[in-house]
């Protein structure tokens, strides 16, 4: 609908003379917040009380004027007439008092208003908050914000495509990594280097193992048959002595008891065979060690090269693609955005607001000089008027004294009294005159500003304040931008490419979030964001980025690119010369351990050498069988000096058998290297296929595609993760309204707050329609007066 003549007088006429109206804009929005309720008939009411007033009014100013112009009937001046005249005067008076009363308050609201407007002297720096003070600082404001808009626009329009840059090459920097390892992978390069490495790891350990087993079981072999020999000689030395005491031994028990301990000698032999240890696997075991270690440090040399050289060629490819993708070339015209935003909208905008603030400013100036005249211009002509009526009644009054108005039952008239108030009284007939011209159009203004004004606080400040309210005035504002948006985007000078980046749905809830949403919150130091707050979470369609024709043409170049590169590469110089002989040393060890069994050899490493405790138990009881020879024979001695160096020789078992156990572990831990057959059956069959696939040109070029595709869409996925919420901020930061918000309340305040410009309005209009009543009754009241003291003091008798 066009707003015109039309249309303004069906909206006065629906807001004031229908019972329930009716508006357009309130039928279309949706159910849920529409208004159930209007003030129609309360506007409706008020016309009619405000028409019976000024009515009222006219008539009681119409009576004054024609009880002034009666002419004065001749009649009795009696008893009743002059009680009539003293309550008049009476009457009078306190309507006077009344009026000044209401007179007072007029004048106290009076200069609220006058206040509220501010006053000449007021500049847009100073501290009142007078009107004219606030819509200074209101344009100021406003001017230093939309002056600031494209400046902080393009600063972080600016640190946000840094971000995004950073955060692209942060992404190809974990890229080209994985395309490295998936690329190692896919041609069993890095399944090799990990077998390899572990292998050569294993086999190692093996290869200590088998050195351990070859130094430790020569000492062992050399340190149990030392203690073989002594046993042995100590074992002789005794079977000596023992044949020569026991037949010299005088009782028979004795002897028998003797050579009993002779029978027990074999408990000194030592049970270890030496030749029982298969020191031949061992060693050549060691040896297959030794070479194998040896071609899996050249393999793995050779693999490392193939890790660098293709991590070379992809380096370059990662260059390429940061030389190609400068995505501040590409968002360069959403940074001419903010300059075609500073030229054509924020410029033209700030000069009409140049323009306009000096006649707002004169204008409001105009009002502050103009409304103290005519209020205190009004103050002066109803003091006037009051000192003016109170003078009169003070004369009539003495008058009335003079001539025993008030103590005599009949009126004198002394012979001589000169009557003058007769000029007075003609004079006093002519109040009705400021009545007829004052009263009725204050009373004409009262009722159409307080209507005005009411109208303006229930049908537009309530939209503005009220929670009800406020969701119809979101709702009209969102039907109004879902047809206006879409014309006003594509009114603007944007790029096409730049349109297709960004998302620009429909504000919603504009007023609500300028007026809650971006007011500053004491306990966060961020400032509101005006997109977020009008429902534009984010500004930028991320994916739109990512996936852009120009990036996926930079990505499909350099895709080819690292096919071409990895063609280049010489896979020959990565396979080892020495592959075969390594291939020969991973059967032997694998044969040599499927062959070996050192189960006899752990059991004999792990069977005691002699019976030490058997042995001592033998020594005690012999020591205690020759000490009850009778003499001092010399085998005595010899068999006490020969168990004495046993016990000697005895304490070398210990260390023997833990040398025995250890070495019985290192042959346990050697054969449990048979598992070890399926690592090197991998490896074999790993090497193989990395030979296979290397020789092979078709097969290394067909992973490469593959493999960049699905880390390029992992990298994406990754990258639009991360830019979104770079984009979050983006939009939160781009657009700051808090200082719109300041804005925003502030205008509101001035109209619509409990101490804004329309309450004072109609506030003082309230006053004036109060001292209007008063008014004409004082009025009223004393030309009645006047008329009864012309009846009784001044009508001529003769």
């Amino acid at each position: 609908a066009t707003f015109n003549s039309s249309t303004i007088k069906s909206l006065v006429s629906n807001t004031f003379l229908k019972r329930d109206p009716t508006f357009r804009v309130l039928d279309v929005l949706p159910a849920e917040v529409r208004p159930t309720e209007t003030g129609g008939s309360n506007y409706l009411l008020f016309l009619v009380v405000g028409a019976a007033t000024f009515l009222i009014t006219l008539a009681l100013v119409i009576a004054t004027l024609i009880i002034s112009c009666l002419r004065q009937r001749s009649g009795s001046k009696s008893k009743g007439g002059k009680t009539t005249y003293i309550a008049l005067g009476i009457s009078t008076l306190v309507m006077l008092v009344f009026a000044v009363f209401c007179f007072i308050f007029a004048c106290l609201a009076f200069d609220y208003v006058a206040k509220g407007v501010g006053t000449s002297s007021d500049t847009p720096s100073g501290n009142s908050s007078g009107l004219r003070q606030t819509l200074n600082s209101l344009f100021n404001e406003t001017k230093q914000l939309l002056q600031e808009v494209p400046e902080n626009g393009r600063r972080i329009t600016n640190s946000t495509l840094h971000s995004v840059q950073d955060s692209v090459f942060k992404e190809l920097g974990f890229l080209i990594p994985d395309i490295l390892d998936q690329l190692l992978v896919a041609y069993k390069a890095r399944a090799l280097l990990d077998l390899a490495k572990e292998l050569a790891n294993t086999v190692g350990w093996m290869g200590n193992t088998t050195t351990y087993i070859l130094r430790e079981q020569e000492k062992l072999v050399f340190g149990i048959q030392w203690f073989q020999g002594n046993m042995s000689e100590h074992q002789k030395a005794l079977n000596e002595s023992l044949t020569i005491l026991c037949p010299q031994i005088p009782t028979e028990d004795g002897r028998k008891r003797c050579q009993g301990f002779a029978d027990q000698l074999s408990l000194f032999n030592v049970n270890f065979n030496a030749s029982q240890l298969l020191t031949e696997p061992s060693k050549a075991l060691s040896d297959l060690a030794s070479v194998f270690g040896t071609n899996m440090t050249q393999l793995v040399e050779k693999f490392s090269n193939l890790d660098g050289e293709v991590r070379k060629q992809t380096d370059a490819v990662l260059a390429q693609i940061r030389g190609q993708l400068d995505l501040q070339k590409q968002f360069q015209p959403l940074l001419n955005i903010w300059d075609s935003l500073s030229g054509n909208v924020m410029q033209p905008v700030v000069s009409q607001l140049d323009k306009l603030q000096p006649a707002v400013d004169s204008a409001t100036k105009t009002v502050a000089n103009v409304m103290p005249i005519v209020g205190y211009v009004l103050c002066v002509i109803y003091t006037l008027f009051f000192v003016v009526i109170l003078i009169y009644l003070v004369l009539i009054g003495l008058e009335a004294k003079k001539r025993d108005l008030l103590d005599s039952d009949s009126i004198s008239d002394p012979k001589g009294t000169p009557r003058k108030s007769r000029n007075l009284i003609a004079l006093g007939q002519c109040l009705p005159l400021f009545a007829i011209i004052i009263v009725p159009i204050l009373v004409v203004l009262g009722v159409i500003l307080i209507s005005v004004v009411g109208v303006l606080n229930n049908e537009g400040c309530r939209y503005v304040e009220r929670d009800t309210s406020i969701r119809i005035t979101d709702a009209a504002l969102n039907l109004y931008l879902k047809y206006t948006w879409p014309k006003l985007i594509a009114e603007q000078s944007i790029d096409p490419k730049i349109i297709s980046l960004l998302e620009l749905p429909v504000p919603q809830n504009v007023y609500s979030g300028l007026r809650f949403t971006c007011q500053k919150s004491a306990n966060s130091s961020t400032p509101p964001g005006l997109l977020p707050s009008v429902g534009l979470k984010n500004l930028v369609n991320v994916s739109a980025v990512v996936y852009q024709p120009e990036v996926q043409r930079v990505i499909n170049d350099s895709e080819q690119s690292l096919v071409d590169e990895i063609k280049k590469l010489d896979f020959s110089k990565v396979l080892p010369s020495n592959l075969d002989e390594l291939l020969q040393s991973v059967g032997n060890i694998k044969n040599n351990l499927k062959n070996a069994n050192y189960s006899s050899t752990i059991d004999l490493l792990r069977r005691p050498i002699v019976d030490v405790e058997g042995i001592r138990n033998y020594l005690n009881q012999m020591r205690q069988m020759v000490s009850l020879v009778p003499g001092q024979h010399t085998e005595v001695t010899k068999i006490r000096k020969t168990a004495d160096d046993i016990e000697v020789t005895l304490g070398n078992v210990t260390h023997l058998s833990e040398s025995a156990k250890r070495l019985a572990d290192a042959f346990d831990t050697l054969w449990k290297f048979e598992n070890l057959t399926v690592q090197l059956d991998k490896l074999n069959s790993t090497v193989s296929d990395a030979q296979q696939i290397l020789k092979n040109n078709t097969a290394v070029e067909e992973p490469v595609s593959r493999i960049y595709r699905e880390r390029m869409d992992r990298m994406f996925i990754n990258l639009t993760r991360g830019l979104e919420q770079v984009m979050t901020r983006f939009t939160t930061n781009v657009l700051l309204c808090d200082r719109l918000n300041v804005i925003l309340v502030s205008v509101q305040s001035v109209a619509c707050g409990s101490s804004g410009m329309l309450n004072r309005i109609g506030a003082y209009m309230f006053t004036v329609l109060l001292l209007a009543c008063p008014l004409v009754l004082t009025v009223l009241l004393f030309q009645l007066f006047l008329r009864q003291h012309q009846r009784l003091c001044l009508s001529s008798r003769s």
